[in-house]
């Protein structure tokens, strides 16, 4: 198994600068062995060469992107990706996220939150900074095709 700071390391070596974001895709866990994962397609303004990222066995995901000022920019759109591999920055996002889970009432639910901190050294934050907003990931590793 990988460990994280190689995973931080081989994502941080590649370039998406300029690259334009055709579309992100998020495929649900459908058991504990077939995690989340999170496809983005991508292409290459300048050159038009298509390119897959895939982060798998995601935890978490936040979006926040002004559609507006992403057009104003387009056809590139990603300023860029950065991964994270701090407990302290990874255990902040997961709390930040817990308000908007909307399961307070839900007690067959439980509260999936202590799980991910009690393993939060095995999660990566992946950023993808846009330029009209930002893409953050929190998962277990990533492949690019």
């Amino acid at each position: 198994m990988k460990s994280r700071e190689e995973i931080i390391e081989r994502f941080n070596a590649h370039d998406f600068h300029d690259v334009t974001i055709h579309a992100i895709k998020i495929f649900p866990a459908t058991s504990r062995k077939n995690l989340t994962k999170v496809e983005i397609e991508s292409a290459k303004h300048s050159t038009n060469k298509r390119r897959s990222l895939t982060l798998k066995g995601c935890a978490n995901i936040s979006l926040q992107a002004d559609f507006d000022v992403l057009l104003n920019n387009a056809p590139p759109n990603v300023d860029y990706v950065r991964a994270y591999g701090s407990s302290i920055i990874i255990k902040k996002f997961l709390k930040r996220q817990r308000d908007i889970w909307n399961v307070d009432n839900e007690p067959l639910i439980g509260d999936p939150i202590k799980e991910k901190i009690q393993n939060v050294d095995q999660y990566v934050v992946f950023r993808i900074q846009l330029f009209g907003g930002i893409l953050e990931v929190v998962a277990k590793d990533f492949v690019v095709k």
